[in-house]
């Protein structure tokens, strides 16, 4: 598996020995109102953002950078293919992880919407291999699905409703009985991120945005401005390519906001999960 993990991401453009190191002149965070009009970019002009932004200038055009096959859905071929690329995934997760735990990364682990609780399990897995058996996992979900999409700031896929999974679902999947770290924090995230166990999060080491839309996306970065520590990992879930809708507006109008902090690119998934890694500028990049 570490030769398949080693040639995808060969293949891809992208190396898993060495992220991208932080260009000397980019000391202060990049404003919204000193780049591109965020609602109408070229594919240029997302690509200098990108680079702006973490250090990467992300194409739009993913043809030439990620591997594609298609088979029919109930052919073995396709979860053969799914899973390959799942476990590749996870496995570039765990070695984060692991580092973070070498390297003493304080904080919790949360996830911003977690559907029936797939990742929530990964990462309460995870953080047991790496030894981090004293972290919190927290789960934030209204478990009534999506919240309304933003008229202008979402693409019209997204429903209102989509993705919903009852509590009593999640902690059987999870078997939150047995598992203490796990904490499930129920309700829209405009009401739940300003709650009493919200506020008990504390700092934050991992965390994945996974909200899919425009305004969860933002409530939950404004969540996160004062709690990511120094080598944290940000993830979003379904990163837009476009920074006018979606997640991808949420980050590139509060990336302003957080001059404290720079991000590193480390890479992007198959299902378009795009890792962060979170450095705090006053402190010395060991990652």
């Amino acid at each position: 598996m570490k030769k398949l993990v080693q040639w995808t991401f060969n293949k891809a453009g992208y190396s898993l020995v060495k992220s991208p190191s932080l260009e000397a002149e980019r000391r202060h965070a990049p404003s919204v109102t000193s780049l591109p009009d965020i609602d109408a970019q070229s594919n240029e002009e997302y690509r200098q953002m990108s680079e702006r932004f973490f250090g990467k200038g992300m194409p739009r055009d993913l043809r030439n950078v990620k591997l594609a096959s298609i088979y029919p859905e109930n052919d073995e071929f396709f979860q053969r293919c799914f899973n390959a690329l799942l476990q590749t995934e996870a496995e570039f997760v765990q070695r984060l992880i692991d580092d973070q735990a070498a390297k003493g990364v304080a904080g919790s682990f949360v996830e911003f919407g977690i559907y029936q609780g797939a990742w929530i399990d990964r990462l309460f897995r995870m953080t047991e291999s790496a030894g981090l058996t004293d972290r919190a996992i927290y789960g934030f979900d209204s478990f009534k699905g999506l919240s309304k999409p933003h008229d202008r700031f979402d693409v019209s896929f997204w429903k209102e409703g989509m993705y919903a999974a009852s509590r009593a679902e999640v902690e059987r999947n999870l078997n939150i009985a047995e598992r203490p770290r796990i904490k499930l924090i129920e309700g829209y995230f405009k009401d739940s991120l300003v709650r009493k166990e919200a506020k008990a999060v504390g700092d934050v080491a991992f965390a994945r945005i996974d909200c899919d839309i425009y305004e969860p996306a933002k409530e939950c970065l404004e969540f996160l401005s004062k709690r990511l520590t120094h080598g944290s990992i940000l993830v979003f879930d379904d990163w837009t390519h476009d920074y006018g809708v979606g997640e991808g507006r949420a980050f590139a109008e509060w990336i302003g906001t957080v001059p404290h902090l720079n991000f590193k690119f480390l890479f992007l998934g198959p299902w378009d999960h795009l890792h962060l890694r979170v450095l705090h500028r006053d402190k010395t990049d060991i990652f």
